[in-house]
C-alpha cells in the first residue's frame, strides 16, 4: 500500500511538472538611479500650529493662543507657495479679548539636513480684528520659521515661531499704531 500511494504521489509531481507553462510576460524596466527625496516638486503638505500668543506691542495685552491652518505647495525641492487661516485671540487689561482672523497668502522656503526641515515663511494678507465693539478689517504680515523632523514620509513634527505685524490705520493719524504679536508653539505637517 505504501508503495502504491508512493508511486501515485511521484506521478501527480511529475504530470504536474510537464503541465506548467513558460513565463511570456515583457519584462518590465525600472530605472536603477531613482533616489528617493523627502520632498519633490509637486508634493503638498497640511500644517497646524498651536502657539501661544506673546503680545510685544501694545502693552494693553496679555498672554494668548493662536491656532493656524494651512496647506502648501512645493513648485521645487526647496520652494512653495500656500495659505494659511488662523484664529488668535488677547485678553486685554480691561478684562475684554482681543480676536483675529487673518487669512494669509504664503510664499516659504525650505532646508532639509537629514530628517530634518526647516522652512522660512513669510505670510501677507488681511485679518479680521475685533476688540469690545470695535471690527477692524486689515493688513496682516507673518514671517514665521519652524523646525520639523520627518518621522516617516506622511508626518513631520517640531515647532515653530512666527512674529505677527498688525498695522492699524486710520482716517485721523492720530490713532494709527502697529501691534507685535510673537507666536512660539509646536506643528504638525501632513505631507499628501
Amino acid at each position: 500500500m505504501k508503495k502504491t500511494l508512493l508511486a501515485l504521489a511521484s506521478l501527480l509531481i511529475l504530470c504536474s511538472m510537464s503541465y506548467a507553462q513558460e513565463n511570456n510576460a515583457p519584462e518590465i524596466k525600472t530605472d536603477d538611479n531613482y533616489v528617493f527625496q523627502m520632498n519633490q516638486s509637486g508634493d503638498m503638505f497640511i500644517k497646524l500650529n498651536i502657539n501661544g500668543a506673546v503680545p510685544i506691542m501694545p502693552e494693553q495685552l496679555k498672554f494668548g493662543m493662536d491656532l493656524d491652518l494651512g496647506i502648501c505647495y512645493l513648485f521645487t525641492k526647496w520652494f512653495g507657495l500656500g495659505g494659511t487661516v488662523s484664529f488668535s485671540y488677547n485678553p486685554t487689561l480691561g478684562q475684554k479679548i482681543f480676536y483675529t482672523i487673518p487669512i494669509l497668502a504664503q510664499a516659504f522656503f525650505q532646508l532639509e539636513v537629514w530628517r530634518f526641515e526647516i522652512p522660512l515663511f513669510i505670510g501677507v494678507g488681511g485679518a479680521f480684528e475685533h476688540h469690545s465693539s470695535n471690527f477692524y478689517f486689515g493688513l496682516y504680515i507673518k514671517p514665521e520659521i519652524g523646525f520639523y523632523y520627518r518621522i516617516n514620509p506622511e508626518w513631520s513634527v517640531g515647532a515653530s515661531c512666527g512674529f505677527a505685524i498688525i498695522p492699524q490705520w486710520y482716517t485721523n493719524p492720530e490713532y494709527n499704531y502697529t501691534g507685535y504679536i510673537l507666536t512660539p508653539g509646536l506643528s504638525a505637517r501632513y505631507h499628501l
